[in-house]
């Protein structure tokens, strides 16, 4: 039976995808590794409060506190769409704070699967990407090469380049959301006037898409394409961006 290890972030997109693909547990063997993500979340607010002078540091706690909203109001709306979730028992879980982790990767290397999926988790190191398996996939929020990095769909959105919000899974290397493309699916909700339509979208998609690629791997169907060149890589947005986003919002309300 082929092997499989799911590394997700803990989170309610984990808890959705497991429990929309629960039935393949017959298929194939698989472990879930769970993120807690504390060290990811600690280094990306470093970055964010290190990045700029010092007399700069009330902006970044405004960027931060912001950052926090805005998320809650996502998940709080996408919760409220698709309703409470809690983590199928058919799975094996393990949970680490962060996929870098020596001990994470020696539990990964123990159960020497034929594939790693990747999705939500920090960046994965070099060292953690050569250390594991050479099949790992990443499970990426929008229309690769489009929109690069966690806040893709936001910028697109805030682009009405509507078209580049969706889903694409490619094969991992060591650039940012730069791997060569196995699979893509774009986001069309019937309700676009929200963003969280696109985000509820892109989440029913990955379970869709995770299954046709399971079968197509396991078979060697699988076509890898170079991605072309770079559109943009989706920095952090800002209290000044989401700002821009409620005026985007309520005018596209009043088009």
């Amino acid at each position: 039976m082929q092997k499989i290890a799911l590394i997700l972030r803990d989170s309610y997109d984990a808890k959705y995808i497991l429990t929309a693909i629960q039935d393949i547990v017959d298929q194939y063997q698989i472990i879930v590794i769970l993120e807690k993500g504390f060290n990811a979340k600690k280094r990306k607010l470093k970055r964010m409060l290190l990045r700029r002078p010092w007399y700069f540091f009330p902006v970044a706690i405004a960027d931060l506190a912001a950052l926090w909203l805005f998320d809650k109001i996502m998940m709080s709306c996408i919760i409220k769409k698709m309703g409470q979730m809690s983590y199928p028992i058919q799975f094996k879980y393990e949970y680490f704070d962060d996929v870098n982790d020596e001990l994470c990767c020696q539990y990964i290397q123990l159960f020497n699967p034929d594939l790693v999926i990747v999705y939500g988790t920090g960046i994965l190191k070099l060292k953690t990407i050569t250390a594991l398996p050479k099949e790992i996939y990443n499970i990426h929020s929008s229309i690769l090469p489009y929109y690069r990095n966690v806040h893709s769909d936001f910028w697109a959105y805030m682009n009405k380049e509507f078209d580049k919000i969706g889903i694409s899974i490619i094969k991992l290397d060591k650039g940012i959301d730069t791997g060569d493309i196995v699979m893509q699916k774009t986001a069309s909700p019937r309700n676009s006037s929200s963003l969280y339509h696109y985000k509820v979208e892109n989440l029913k998609n990955i379970p869709e898409l995770l299954l046709s690629f399971f079968q197509n791997f396991f078979l060697s169907k699988i076509i890898l394409n170079k991605q072309g060149e770079i559109y943009s890589i989706s920095q952090t947005p800002s209290c000044f961006d989401f700002l821009k986003f409620c005026f985007a919002k309520r005018k596209m309300k009043n088009e």
